[in-house]
């Protein structure tokens, strides 16, 4: 499996800490059709923080704007992803020996701050 770094830009907010902060901003951009290369949320403080590496940065700030957020970004950063195969199930067919394998792939990520 490959392993691959980029560069990317992140951009951050400060929520509540509260149950269902985070999905309320996920599914908010699920439903406006953008996609994220990485998420991440941690407890800061008295709230939490939300870390979002859009693909397409430039439609995702004017998301933002229109949904009224106060984000902090772009920062720019490190994404590494690194994809492991994960085996699923195996089946053996009870009339032939052949074996039949189910895998999935999955990508591990961690995104590091570049130095400015």
């Amino acid at each position: 499996m490959a392993d691959t770094i980029q560069r990317v830009e992140y951009f951050y907010l400060h929520v509540p800490n509260k149950a269902g902060e985070g999905s309320r901003f996920l599914t908010a951009l699920h439903e406006a059709g953008i996609n994220l290369l990485a998420f991440s949320g941690f407890p800061e403080g008295r709230g939490s923080q939300l870390d979002f590496v859009p693909a397409d940065p430039a439609a995702f700030k004017q998301f933002a704007r229109t949904a009224k957020w106060k984000l902090t970004g772009p920062k720019p950063a490190f994404l590494g992803i690194r994809e492991i195969s994960i085996r699923t199930s195996s089946t053996v067919s009870p009339r032939s020996e052949s074996c039949s394998r189910q895998s999935q792939t999955r990508a591990r990520f961690s995104l590091a701050r570049h130095p400015s």
